[in-house]
């Protein structure tokens, strides 16, 4: 029988490279859902609900 040691996911090379994906995914994704509306907001002076629909999309 394995010990809980010898079954970590973290020694399993496919669960880091897909853990590693997932976590590069959010945070790319994160700041982008922040800054386009707040870019759109600065710069083109979007109003309100302008800005919204950007951050909905």
């Amino acid at each position: 029988m394995k010990s809980s040691a010898d079954s970590s996911l973290w020694r399993h090379r496919d669960f880091r490279l897909y853990w590693a994906g997932q976590a590069s995914d959010v945070l790319g994704s994160s700041p982008s859902s922040v800054a386009i509306p707040l870019v759109a907001v600065v710069s083109l002076h979007a109003t309100t609900w302008e800005a919204a629909v950007l951050a909905a999309v």
